[in-house]
């Protein structure tokens, strides 16, 4: 069994790079992507579309997969597995899980949160000022630091876009809901999207476990691939 692990908007595969040792301690193997909109050029098409295939190439068709989405994640890993038999379960980690013909931008009344700014060539980027409160806030001063370093413009495709058939419809999921998320309500999460999950758990974490307590998020990830196995 192979967990994929996918980032969120504005993030990439390092973000991943304190969980991933946990996980091998706990005889979890590992693989991770980079999603091509993050970075890229605005006069690029990538889409979400775009991130979904570089995730199903990830997934390949043969060994039993559980994918992993965290924030925006949960939009492509939706996409992702819709045509995927090779995967066994979802799990969103405070993360988006769409109803039918929905986008992200959806879900707020069309509106994006507002603390994502627009850069001048069109691209999007948290407010940096307000990033270490609202993805870091449990993390020690040098790890935010060192992550607010780590992030790039991300284009705005992706947010626009719907899904048309989310994945989890028919794959068993699991939601794992970040109490002290102060990017993306917690209560929204419990409400909303947990609401939609075979199974919930929830982690007295900020929105980004994978760097406060990598240690507990491996704990959890890797009993949600047992159940899968």
């Amino acid at each position: 069994m192979i967990l994929l692990l996918v980032h969120g908007a504005w993030h990439g595969a390092w973000c991943w790079e304190r969980l991933i040792p946990q996980l091998e301690e706990r005889g979890v193997s590992v693989r991770t992507v980079d999603l091509p909109s993050v970075g890229a050029p605005f006069d690029s098409a990538m889409d979400l579309s775009c991130d979904a295939a570089a995730v199903r190439a990830a997934i390949g068709s043969s060994e039993p997969v559980v994918l992993c989405g965290h924030s925006y994640g949960g939009m492509v890993i939706s996409q992702a597995a819709t045509e995927a038999r090779n995967v066994r379960r979802l799990i969103y980690l405070c993360a988006f899980m769409p109803a039918e013909n929905q986008s992200l931008a959806d879900m707020d009344n069309g509106q994006l949160a507002p603390w994502i700014t627009k850069l001048a060539d069109g691209r999007t980027l948290p407010d940096l000022t307000r990033a270490p409160e609202l993805f870091f806030g449990d993390c020690d001063s040098a790890t935010r630091t060192w992550a607010i370093r780590q992030l790039r413009p991300q284009l705005p495709m992706p947010f626009l876009e719907r899904v048309a058939r989310p994945a989890w419809r028919r794959i068993p999921s699991t939601y794992l809901v970040c109490t002290q998320d102060r990017a993306f309500p917690p209560e929204l999460q419990r409400t909303v999207f947990a609401a939609r999950a075979t199974e919930v758990v929830e982690l007295k974490s900020s929105h980004s476990p994978f760097l406060s307590q990598p240690a507990r998020l491996a704990e959890v990830l890797a009993a949600s691939l047992n159940e899968a196995a």
